[in-house]
């Protein structure tokens, strides 16, 4: 729909990029950002019945963050000897018993955040361990699946946030310092934000794909070495652009269609 070159990022770029697509026409139904500040009031006073989405990958990636943290705290506790830090030299004397326990964890703490619908059968295997090693794992499990059922797709609004409700005021995760601040993200204002997407069958739950096309544009811009100027970031732009949108099925439809019946007969595409 539109974009905008700008050399910072702040609250005046940002109402100047909005004003430009509001004065297009642009009359949007549900906006998607993440949890930056600067769209906080500027979506509302431009377009006054908008529903805000907070984007779902932000908020869990966040989340996951602290409950991966609580997974290295656990690893720290752990009785025995502790790995020998890189750089140290060894001191002399009986040598320390291997214990291989914090490395398994370090290897397979992906799995508290995993989705179960793509866990592997040796993905069981390494669980099944990793509550050996500490029954913790379980608990920071459970949050983790109770949290992405408060975002899960076909269920309604009034359903999540009995699902938020009963995941707060558990006492088992407020006692646990990693989680109870995760359960500090999930207040009811943003909360409210953040399940927009189940009243809007059409809309999204994440702006990540907008993000991804940001990312391969910079990771092509470090080997164009004139693409530093405005100007030559604009025009670049526009053909990164133009190159996604002949890759698009839509055009591809619209060329077929445009084609004539006889083969003779001559035609152009631009």
């Amino acid at each position: 729909m539109g974009w905008k070159v700008v050399k910072k990022n702040d609250q005046s770029s940002m109402d100047a990029f909005l004003d430009e697509l509001a004065a297009a026409g642009f009359r949007p139904e549900v906006v998607i950002t993440d949890g930056s500040p600067l769209y906080k009031e500027s979506l509302s006073e431009r377009w006054r019945d908008v529903s805000h989405q907070l984007c779902i990958f932000h908020v869990l990636r966040d989340a996951n963050r602290e409950i991966l943290d609580a997974v290295r705290d656990i690893r720290r506790d752990l009785p025995g000897p502790r790995p020998h830090r890189r750089g140290r030299p060894f001191r002399r004397g009986r040598p320390r018993r291997k214990d291989d326990r914090r490395a398994f964890i370090t290897e397979h703490l992906h799995l508290v955040v995993k989705k179960a619908e793509s866990w592997t059968g040796e993905d069981y295997r390494a669980w099944a361990r990793l509550l050996e090693i500490d029954p913790r794992f379980g608990l920071l499990r459970e949050f983790v699946e109770r949290l992405y059922g408060c975002f899960e797709k076909g269920i309604s609004p009034q359903q999540a946030r009995y699902r938020r409700t009963r995941l707060v005021n558990d006492p088992r995760f407020a006692s646990e310092a990693h989680l109870s601040r995760v359960i500090a993200m999930l207040s009811s204002e943003k909360f409210e934000k953040m399940i927009v997407f189940l009243s809007h069958p059409h809309a999204e739950r994440t702006n990540n794909h907008v993000e991804r096309n940001n990312r391969a544009f910079r990771l092509v811009q470090k080997t164009r070495y004139r693409r530093r100027r405005t100007h030559t970031i604009e025009l670049a732009l526009w053909l990164h652009i133009a190159c996604h949108w002949h890759r698009h099925q839509k055009y591809k439809h619209a060329i077929k269609a445009s084609r004539p019946s006889s083969p003779t007969q001559n035609w152009t595409a631009a």
